[in-house]
């Protein structure tokens, strides 16, 4: 019994932080987009825009269909936007963006199914 355990312990230690069934999307500059299902975990993307661009104009469509899905905008030291996704959400949101700063976006799943779009500076 005492092995069964430490082989289960030892299992969960090794797999990986982020699981999905599919993803099928791709993250450019000024465009990321993805659809997904059973996404558990973390993604990050780096919103990348021309170096003295003062602020950022991000638009985003969200459809939530199963399980939870957080997304977050930040920089190391500021968090822009933390929202919970639930349904379908379609907004934007424009950000001073701090010289020599990198900002990047999160999606945080949980058993979650959906698709997302996000345009920046466009």
């Amino acid at each position: 019994m005492l092995f069964v355990l430490l082989v289960n312990f030892l299992t969960s230690m090794q797999s990986p932080s982020n699981s999905l069934d599919t993803w099928k999307g791709s993250s450019l500059p000024g465009k990321s987009f993805a659809e997904f299902t059973n996404f558990s975990g973390k993604q990050d993307f780096r919103i990348q825009v021309p170096p003295g661009t003062k602020k950022v104009k991000l638009k985003y469509e969200f459809k939530n269909i199963l399980g939870e899905l957080n997304f977050i905008i930040k920089s190391s030291s500021q968090v822009v936007l933390s929202k919970q996704i639930s349904g379908n959400q379609k907004d934007e949101i424009t950000f001073d963006k701090s010289p020599n700063v990198n900002y990047k976006f999160y999606l945080e799943g949980k058993k979650a199914q959906g698709s997302y779009m996000i345009t920046y500076n466009n």
